[in-house]
Formats: C-alpha cells, sequence, structure tokens
C-alpha cells in the first residue's frame, strides 16, 4: 500500500467515525464506535483500544481485539507505561524485542501507542498493535 493509499484510507476512515458519531458526544460510546470502525477498517491490527488514567493507574476501557490487561500502574514499563510518561507517541518494531514489556502475546510483532489529550476530565490513551 501506498503512502498516498494510506492516506486515502485514514481519511476515510476519519470521515466514516465523525459521520457515525455526528450527534453522539458520550465518552464510552466515542470510544467504542472509534475502536471498532479502525480495526474493521485495518483489519491487520491485532488490538485497538482505550485505557482511562483513574488515579495512579490506567484501566482498560473499550476495546476490540482479544482480552487486555485489565489494569496497569502509570510506571508501568511496557509500551503504554512509556507512551503515558513521555507523553507521546510510541512505535515499537518488534515487541516481544521492547524493554519491560508487560504481557504481550507473541502474535503480533508490531505496536503503536498513540497519546491523546482530550478536552473531558479523563485522559484516554489509545494503543494500536497489528
Amino acid at each position: 500500500m501506498t503512502r498516498a493509499d494510506k492516506a486515502l484510507r485514514y481519511a476515510d476512515v476519519r470521515q466514516r467515525i465523525n459521520t457515525t458519531l455526528a450527534n453522539d458526544h458520550n465518552p464510552i460510546t466515542v470510544m467504542a464506535i472509534k475502536a471498532a470502525i479502525l480495526k474493521e477498517s485495518f483489519p491487520q491490527f491485532f488490538w485497538v483500544g482505550f485505557l482511562l488514567v483513574e488515579k495512579n493507574e490506567m484501566v482498560l476501557g473499550p476495546f476490540r481485539g482479544p482480552p487486555a490487561c485489565l489494569r496497569l500502574p502509570l510506571d508501568s514499563k511496557g509500551v503504554w507505561g512509556t507512551c503515558y510518561r513521555d507523553k507521546q507517541t510510541v512505535l515499537v518494531p518488534e515487541v516481544t524485542a521492547f524493554q519491560g514489556r508487560v504481557g504481550s502475546r507473541k502474535s503480533y510483532h508490531l505496536a503503536q501507542a498513540l497519546a491523546l489529550h482530550v478536552k473531558t476530565p479523563v485522559d484516554v490513551w489509545r494503543f494500536l498493535a497489528r
């Protein structure tokens, strides 16, 4: 897939999400729909979901894919904890080689964690893996 093809696919996905959620702003619904559309649109993604920051830990939010860790400490040494601490995207080309990896399955190799800043009291972290 070329860069142009990827850009078109992401634009289509963004439009589908915006159209679907045009009249709904419930944070749980928004996260659930975004995870569902991303997973459906990119079948190569192993897992798509959200982690919610509650006090001193990240708690599993809406997701698509196999079950994941329910709670992780904010100082976790894994991909999610690194993303939280650094407040920036973390791209891991080989998950099994990531120092401090937390319970990742060996059935996927590439992981990407994105820090999202939202206008609600809850900090949301989205984790995409394929």
